[in-house]
């Protein structure tokens, strides 16, 4: 987040959008006349797509409607980028969206594990209230809850405000 915000900063923008290149689910083939080329399992994207952190300075609002139709990833996003007034951070590090259920499970697999996002555990960061957190911590995220009982943060569906849609197993 530090490099984030340094990155907003330097740029001048009215907003700083979080950058990365995800890896594909499925692998890629080059077909030819019937036969494939080419095989990559899984590589990462050549594209940018959002990674989801952002920031903005009050400037923002002047491209956001009380209009229920105004949703930040579409409308004024776009005119921010249109009018060069949205910066892009690419985060090399860890990344992964959570999306789907299957998402939730490997994430929480990954959390078990050793967490790469859990910079406050091996290193002195600038964020010293990471290094406080010792008692459980539940928080809404709106698709999912997190919750946080001493070195294991759980992540789930919020089953109570969301339901799931069966036919795209997406929250």
């Amino acid at each position: 987040l530090k490099e984030l915000y340094e990155h907003h900063k330097k740029m001048g923008r009215i907003g700083t959008l979080t950058v990365v290149h995800p890896v594909y689910w499925y692998g890629l083939t080059e077909l030819e006349d019937g036969v494939i080329i080419s095989f990559d399992e899984k590589p990462k994207m050549k594209d940018f797509i959002n990674g989801g952190f952002m920031i903005f300075n009050k400037k923002i609002f002047n491209y956001l409607s009380e209009e229920p139709s105004c949703i930040l990833e579409q409308a004024p996003l776009r005119n921010l980028a249109k009018d060069h007034q949205l910066a892009g951070y690419h985060h090399k590090g860890f990344w992964k969206a959570m999306d789907t259920q299957k998402d939730v499970d490997v994430l929480n697999e990954i959390c078990t594990k050793g967490a790469p996002w859990k910079i406050w555990e091996n290193k002195k960061n600038d964020f010293p209230y990471l290094n406080k957190i010792n008692s459980e911590i539940i928080m809404n995220e709106g698709i999912f809850k997190i919750e946080h009982d001493k070195d294991v943060f759980k992540i789930e569906p919020d089953k109570e405000n969301f339901k799931l849609n069966d036919s795209e197993n997406q929250y």
